[in-house]
């Protein structure tokens, strides 16, 4: 049978920069966090990466 390519698309992993970015939203509250909330761009990007 066939099958539309809207329900195909649906059914494929997330791509490497969609993961990447949801990584990062993951990290990002923590790294501001942890500097008091004054962190600019500039110093959570400069911030290490943190596994995990």
């Amino acid at each position: 049978m066939f099958r539309s390519g809207h329900h195909e698309w649906r059914r494929r992993p997330a791509p490497a920069t969609a993961q990447r970015r949801e990584h990062l939203n993951r990290l990002i509250p923590g790294i501001s966090a942890g500097g008091h909330q004054t962190y600019g761009y500039r110093r959570v990007h400069a911030a290490p990466p943190r596994t995990g």
